[in-house]
């Protein structure tokens, strides 16, 4: 087998991505600070509800479009773009139905919505609880990803990928 060989250039641009967000934290963070928590949720809901909800489509789904769409498609076939259009069309439904509704509620999430609806702090728990653990499953995916692909390009462990994305998420969230 043959060793990858990569140059301070590759590290460059593999760095590039993680120095970016790590800017957008630091500036938005320390020196332009939101005002109220509805700047930061829902950008003071200047956005019309569609470009909010492609936003938050995209940011859930580029690690799957970008890494999963094309090796399941050579792996398996016709399958996996079939499958990728039934999903964008469940959900462009849900963005053109639903989240227009939240919008107009002026709702910050779903479980404002599920607690107004069902009239049950705990159905608002359950809904939480039922997130956090399907993001943690999804995250860990999303984390080690992108870490086994540069760790299989640079020839360096996926483990200080993991670190290194891992840091740079985490900053940018806090910030």
């Amino acid at each position: 087998m043959v060793q990858p060989t990569i140059s301070r250039l590759d590290f460059g641009i593999f760095a590039l991505p993680l120095a970016v967000p790590a800017f957008i934290a630091i500036y938005f963070g320390l020196i332009r600070k939101q005002k109220d928590n509805n700047a930061y949720l829902v950008g003071n809901r200047s956005l019309s509800a569609l470009p909010m909800s492609f936003s938050l489509a995209l940011s859930f789904l580029t690690t799957s479009i970008v890494s999963v769409i094309p090796g399941d498609a050579a792996y398996f076939g016709t399958i996996g773009p079939w499958t990728m259009m039934i999903s964008s069309l469940f959900g462009g439904m849900i963005v053109m139905l639903l989240i227009p509704i939240f919008y107009k509620m002026k709702l910050n999430s779903v479980y404002e919505y599920l607690e107004l609806r069902y009239q049950s702090q705990l159905v608002r728990q359950l809904g939480s609880l039922t997130f956090i653990l399907s993001m943690t499953a999804h995250l860990g995916f999303v984390l080690y990803l992108p870490s086994e692909t540069l760790g299989n390009i640079s020839g360096l462990p996926p483990y200080a990928f993991v670190v290194m994305i891992g840091m740079v998420a985490t900053l940018y969230t806090i910030m």
